[in-house]
């Protein structure tokens, strides 16, 4: 076996608010068990295995979820304590080493290229940190490891829960390259039927010269990165970004929309963006704004102060479209953002939740 040039561990907590919810509550420990906002209401954050197996997932409504799953169990979200046990999980693995790159609550990535040399193979230490994390504290994971960040993000989503995928550089031929294109992190829900539509079925098509300029065209400026990371050329440096000002995403409609329901979609999808960069950098905010621009080019432009700081996906999408929804906005919109300023390191939070009545 040819060492690889660098070793790129991706750490992902299994089903983590509801395995969190199993061990402060051992009863809920195998049944279909989901987390939604409060009392239960709203839509669903995650699930554990037992509840996905009937088709329960993130981001469904809890009427939805019920509904395929008749036994299923809602508790009330708990950003407090899921946040306190996502710190110690970021301790333990301080552990093993320095170089870790947390990019949301529950999944990071190390940089464990000098330890691995202590171990006969590299599975070996990707065990031992699996295998404490369970004794130490209760927390599942997967693990993937590759030669950078894109190849072990997605080796650690090929065996869940509690796997272990070890993609070398001769391996992603045969394991990367037939993944569908829709599977492929980095490649967003709009962006995989376009693809598909020109023919690019799954992710090893996306390196046919006879389709660059085509594929490039839909990438984007990123493209040969992308294409350099699927095939595993380059080494990603585990580091944080410090400095942040502000955090935000904004998204046009390829055309002017009116349907409610998709305008809600996107909203969501904002929100996990903006809040998948929040957790990143490690960082909160109370202090929201929210761009509307309708077709015939009007930018609105709204910004609130919140008495507690947001960071999770769920709460800014309730927060965000509370805010559109007092406009009245009648006219198509065009497009849709949300950002946050004034961001605040999440040591300096205090979890204030509303009530509701």
């Amino acid at each position: 076996m040819i060492p690889l040039d660098k070793y790129i561990f991706h750490i992902d907590l299994n089903a983590f608010y509801a395995v969190a919810e199993q061990i402060r509550n051992p009863e809920l420990k195998g049944l279909p068990v989901a987390i939604a906002g409060r009392r239960g209401k709203g839509i669903i954050t995650t699930a554990t295995y037992e509840a996905r197996a009937f088709g329960v997932k993130s981001a469904m409504s809890t009427t939805e979820a019920k509904r395929l799953c008749p036994d299923l169990v809602f508790v009330e979200v708990d950003h407090g304590y899921y946040s306190e046990l996502s710190k110690a999980f970021i301790k333990f693995l301080e552990t093993f080493t320095d170089k870790i790159e947390q990019v949301s609550i529950d999944e990071c990535y190390l940089d464990l290229t000098e330890l691995v040399k202590d171990y006969k193979r590299p599975l070996d230490l990707a065990v031992k940190i699996q295998t404490e994390l369970y004794e130490t504290l209760q927390l599942k994971c997967s693990i993937g490891i590759s030669v950078n960040k894109f190849l072990s993000k997605m080796a650690s989503d090929m065996q869940k829960p509690m796997g272990i995928t070890l993609i070398r550089k001769d391996e992603v031929q045969s394991k990367i390259f037939p993944i569908d294109i829709a599977d492929m992190h980095g490649i967003g829900k709009k962006t995989a039927p376009i693809l598909k539509s020109e023919g690019i079925h799954v992710i090893g098509d996306l390196l046919n010269k006879e389709k660059y300029l085509l594929i490039k065209q839909i990438l984007g400026k990123n493209t040969d990165q992308t294409l350099a990371k699927i095939q595993g050329i380059g080494n990603d440096e585990i580091e944080r970004d410090e400095g942040l000002k502000s955090i935000g995403h904004s998204s046009t409609f390829i055309e002017d929309v009116t349907d409610y329901s998709i305008i809600t979609q996107k909203f969501y999808s904002l929100a996990e963006q903006v809040s998948r960069r929040l957790k990143q950098h490690q960082v909160v905010s109370n202090l929201l704004t929210v761009t509307i621009r309708t077709a015939d080019f009007t930018t609105i432009t709204r910004s609130i102060t919140l008495d507690y700081d947001l960071v999770e996906a769920d709460e800014i999408y309730e927060e965000a479209l509370l805010i559109f929804d007092r406009e009245n906005i009648e006219d198509p919109i065009r497009l849709l953002g949300i950002s946050f300023s004034k961001l605040k390191d999440q040591e300096q939070t205090i979890y204030q939740y509303r009530l509701e009545i």
